[in-house]
């Protein structure tokens, strides 16, 4: 196809979708959806690689995306949209630990601000604003507007409704947490992330089964640690600690010598799952610093396990660890069921306030 049916047949798909969501939009913003942002095929072609490599969510393909926006920017300095994508770069790796936060969410908030100069109806630059919004500076009703926003300019862009959605749930706005992570999943069937997001709507309402099978699903399309841990938490929630014991046996075989399953065994044998998640915590916290387990928002992670178990000075502690380095997943305490157990602490709740959620 020549550059007219490319850009003719995305038209016709985004209207399509725009109809099927049966979105009542203002007839300007309509036609801002199927707007052509460039009439560069290969500023369009680059602009593409830059989203694919960017949807993985690994360090070294989202760090690949970087080059991809660059390139497409040099064939047309005036795309908005691969300035957004630079936007979303630097955000998410600012998100996952992969570059430092607070110059990552800077770059991520310039990048977002230069699109919307250029166009100010690029959705993909308001949802950026709205994480940085929610996430980095804690000004949730800022970054719900954000979003909405994001969502009434392109009502096909699947991240806007996953950003919205994690927003909700942090807010305890839980039943349209869930109506949003699913249109995002309608989108985007592809996301790992969005599989994991919604998995973890259905451990905070205790739906044990559903959240296996979604971070499963998570699993199936790239292999990261967070869908893990929360297996784990839901086997142990369900008393099935003979798959905890496996599953955490399958999770340490990529760094032992065969040892550490005998191990387990022994200690599963004299102490039960009470003496197999500690010794899990502790491989965790000696292998990410050898970089061979790398989690993102490693306290607030261990903090969960603790608070599973029932640690509370311990839970409590690690909450602390990463509240001082600013972990991402932190607001998500508010709503986490795992920190019940300590939710009338002072410590936690000074928590709470600091990120002004009380």
């Amino acid at each position: 196809h020549d550059l007219e049916d490319v850009f003719a047949i995305q038209d016709e798909i985004s209207m399509a979708i725009i109809e099927i969501l049966k979105v009542k939009l203002l007839g300007d913003k309509k036609n801002s959806i199927s707007e052509r942002q460039t009439d560069n095929i290969e500023a369009y072609n680059l602009y593409l690689r830059g989203r694919f490599f960017w949807n993985h969510r690994t360090e070294e393909d989202v760090r690949r995306s970087i080059y991809y926006y660059h390139q497409a920017i040099k064939h047309d300095s005036t795309y908005a949209l691969a300035y957004a994508g630079l936007a979303d770069t630097y955000f998410v790796l600012a998100w996952w630990e992969w570059y430092p936060r607070f110059e990552g969410y800077n770059k991520g908030s310039e990048y977002a601000r230069k699109a919307l100069s250029i166009n100010d109806n690029i959705a993909e630059a308001h949802a950026t604003l709205g994480g940085i919004a929610a996430w980095y500076d804690w000004k949730w009703e800022e970054s719900i507007n954000e979003f909405q926003q994001a969502i009434s300019l392109n009502p096909n862009h699947a991240t806007a409704y996953q950003y919205y959605s994690e927003t909700l749930d942090v807010l305890g706005r839980n039943k349209e947490a869930r109506e949003q992570i699913n249109i995002a999943l309608k989108l985007n069937p592809h996301s790992p992330v969005m599989y994991s997001l919604s998995a973890m709507y259905y451990y905070n309402t205790a739906d044990y089964e559903k959240a296996i099978e979604e971070s499963r699903k998570a699993l199936e399309i790239i292999h990261y640690s967070n869908p893990k841990i929360r297996i784990i938490k839901c086997y142990l929630k369900l008393g099935m600690n003979n798959n905890v014991l496996e599953y955490i046996k399958d999770i340490v075989s990529f760094d032992t010598t065969g040892n550490d399953h005998e191990i387990l065994d022994k200690l599963y044998q004299n102490s039960g799952i009470e003496g197999i998640v500690p010794w899990f915590i502790n491989w965790m916290l000696l292998n990410e610093s050898n970089g061979n387990f790398s989690i993102h928002s490693f306290n607030y992670r261990i903090a969960s396990l603790y608070a599973v178990i029932e640690d509370s000075q311990k839970a409590i502690e690690y909450l602390e660890n990463g509240m001082e380095i600013r972990e991402g997943s932190m607001p998500r305490i508010n709503t986490n069921p795992d920190f019940d157990i300590i939710r009338d602490d002072p410590r936690f709740v000074a928590l709470l306030e600091k990120m002004r959620l009380l």
